[in-house]
């Protein structure tokens, strides 16, 4: 008499119904199919495509209503361009790497020389219009110069008197500096002087007295004051 074996005492594999379908026994799960991945990359590319659409549309409304903007107001739209290029070359000036500060080296002030009498007699003279005084500063040297190239105590009256006609008022004179070419040879005596028109307006004009080794005034350069004259 064969045995009668109770189904329940013997092991036979068994599904797990909560695992689903797809489960497999042991543990595992089946790959996801290619259907399903293909599925996926299509709805990501359309997505993709769906923003560069918008993004072109928005793109091409901004032109076309740019377009209408500047054919319906030319002057506003040069003038904003005008705008913007002034902003942008002030931002590159802005960013610009500043210039360092240039060194002046090494350098040497020469030694302080006092003004002779001459000098200081012509600019009294000079600002009481005094061509007499003025004339009597200048060394022979000068005075037979000056008489050579047409220039005589007459023509220093002239001009004297021209610019006081114009109203030219004299103020005060600064003394900037001298220097010696060499020792016994001529020297240079720097002034500014203030002038002032009869409109009242203001202003400062160099002079410079080129005298000998006496004192005695061989030139005066003022540039300034002979384009007024002229």
């Amino acid at each position: 008499m064969s045995d009668i074996v109770d189904p329940s005492r013997t092991s036979q594999p068994t599904l797990d119904a909560s695992r689903g379908p797809g489960a497999v026994p042991g543990g595992y799960s089946a790959p996801p199919s290619k259907r399903g991945l293909l599925g996926r990359f299509w709805a990501l590319l359309r997505m993709v495509l769906t923003l560069l659409r918008f993004l072109l549309r928005r793109s091409l409304w901004v032109i076309i209503r740019s377009g209408r903007g500047i054919w319906r107001h030319p002057t506003l739209t040069l003038a904003l361009i005008v705008a913007v290029f002034l902003a942008y070359q002030g931002y590159e000036r802005f960013l610009a790497p500043q210039p360092a500060p240039v060194d002046p080296g090494q350098y040497e002030i020469v030694q302080a020389i006092p003004p002779p009498l001459p000098v200081a007699e012509y600019l009294s003279a000079q600002k009481n219009f005094d061509a007499d005084a003025m004339w009597n500063t200048y060394s022979e040297q000068a005075k037979a110069a000056n008489l050579a190239q047409g220039s005589s105590l007459q023509t220093l009256r002239q001009t004297t008197q021209q610019l006081q006609l114009q109203g030219l008022q004299y103020g005060e004179s600064h003394y900037i500096g001298g220097y010696q070419i060499q020792p016994g040879g001529h020297t240079y005596y720097f002034y500014v002087t203030k002038v002032q028109d009869p409109r009242g307006n203001a202003a400062e004009i160099y002079q410079i007295f080129i005298a000998d080794s006496d004192g005695k005034v061989l030139r005066v350069e003022q540039p300034q004051l002979s384009q007024a004259v002229n």
